[in-house]
């Protein structure tokens, strides 16, 4: 069998024969700077999702409480704050603004939770399709 970065293997094929079904489609771009010996990734998804990521590499384990404070000392000069934990990424926040039917099955199965900027209208109509799908 062919492996993945090999000249002939081909993934769409692959996932073709596991009957794989495509819910979400989008493009993103990065953009990688340097800010104070901290590096920047600003990736834009074509859905209108734009996320800043602040890094900074540390040599040892007691380098990391100046690394947070520097990465902090970063955000603040570029006027960001950090996300909370009801903020998920891409793919995630895609599902939730688009794709009502599988939103509901990740919340009923436990994966996501739910969130009250869900958008609740699409997530009634999407259980009464399933519901009526599975009848």
């Amino acid at each position: 069998m062919p492996r993945l970065f090999e000249k002939d293997f081909e993934l769409e094929g692959v996932l073709e024969r596991a009957e794989c079904v495509k819910f979400a489609e989008f493009e993103t771009s990065r953009l990688k700077l340097k800010l104070d010996d901290c590096s920047l990734d600003i990736d834009s998804a074509s859905f209108g999702y734009d996320v800043l990521e602040i890094e900074r590499i540390v040599r040892t384990t007691d380098d990391i409480q100046a690394a947070h404070a520097k990465i902090a000392r970063v955000a603040d000069q570029l006027g960001v704050t950090p996300f909370d934990d009801n903020t998920g990424g891409k793919l995630e926040t895609y599902i939730r603004r688009f794709c009502p039917q599988v939103l509901q099955i990740l919340i009923d199965t436990n994966i996501l939770k739910p969130r009250p900027d869900d958008h609740q209208e699409q997530l009634k109509k999407a259980t009464a399709t399933t519901a009526a799908s599975s009848s």
